[in-house]
């Protein structure tokens, strides 16, 4: 039975690789006595019962423990053919026999030296424990990874806008509302007219533009006059092209008849002094506003004219 038992310890103690094994600690029997605990040294270990039945406890090192009666239950009681249990503990382990039939009995006992430094577990993410840590994705889908600008295809990952997002389901993915965080702009149906209410999206035309703001130049321009050839057959250059953005180009020109006869203007040197398909009236001491860059050319039909021309720029 004794040998059995043995046979069937070394078996078990070869078929468990996870516990550290040194060449400096074997498997030791040690023989019990009934009249003390033996004091089996410093856990962990594995232990188990040799001959007889073995009753261990856990204390500290030094430690008095009375013999227990043979019927006691203190501790923890190994039956001969039991597998070694391993007792994780860094505190003395004391045994005694309890088959007093034998009136000794032997444990069998392999210390673990170096568990705490064999349990544990180093895990390092990649050569340089990046944080936060990397991933490289080989396939998204089934196809290789699209990665950098342009348009989307196979292997590309999409990211997906939930409808409890801010601005509602109406909002993802289709379109966005246009807010400034606290007010949305409207956005009406076709033929749907604007109410008092709705939230408007104010805008301004760039100062950039020739048509901007009428900001001005720097300086009033003198009003220039301007005396109007006699002859109808040329008309005269009553004030020259001026394009530009706003401060540089002319806005409008404004020119008054200050003579007696009515005079014809119009945008090329072409105009004539009649009315309809000839160049636009102005009759003496009237005046006509153009909003225009372009150069305005004047004749009369007869006599003598003269224009006042003023330019806004």
């Amino acid at each position: 039975m004794i040998r059995t038992t043995r046979a069937l310890v070394a078996a078990l103690l070869l078929a468990l690789p996870a516990i550290p094994a040194r060449a400096d600690v074997l498997t030791t029997p040690v023989t019990l006595s009934t009249s003390a605990w033996t004091d089996l040294g410093a856990g962990p270990m594995l232990l188990s019962a040799a001959s007889g039945r073995v009753q261990y406890v856990v204390a500290a090192a030094g430690s008095t423990i009375a013999v227990p009666a043979a019927t006691s239950t203190v501790g923890h009681i190994l039956n001969p053919g039991d597998a070694p249990i391993l007792i994780e503990t860094t505190q003395h382990v004391y045994a005694i026999p309890r088959d007093l039939t034998y009136g000794t009995g032997a444990a069998m006992v392999t210390p673990i030296a170096s568990w705490a430094a064999a349990s544990a577990v180093t895990a390092n993410q990649g050569s340089a424990n990046a944080t936060p840590w990397n991933s490289n994705i080989a396939q998204v889908a089934g196809g290789t990874t699209n990665v950098g600008a342009g348009a989307s295809g196979t292997g590309t990952a999409r990211v997906a806008v939930s409808t409890d997002s801010p601005g509602g389901a109406a909002a993802n993915p289709a379109y966005t509302n246009i807010s400034n965080g606290a007010t949305v702009a409207a956005v009406k149906a076709a033929s749907t007219g604007a109410a008092l209410a709705d939230p408007a999206l104010v805008v301004a035309q760039s100062p950039n533009s020739a048509s901007a703001h009428m900001l001005g130049s720097s300086a009033f321009a003198a009003a220039q006059v301007t005396s109007i050839a006699t002859t109808g057959s040329t008309a005269t250059t009553l004030v020259s092209s001026r394009t530009g953005v706003a401060g540089t180009g002319r806005v409008a020109v404004t020119i008054v008849n200050t003579g007696s006869v009515t005079v014809y203007i119009g945008a090329t040197n072409g105009v004539t002094a009649s009315g309809g398909t000839g160049g636009a009236a102005i009759a003496p001491g009237a005046s006509r506003t153009i909003e225009t860059q372009a150069a305005v050319y004047g004749v009369i039909a007869s006599g003598t004219g003269s224009c006042d021309v003023l330019e806004t720029y």
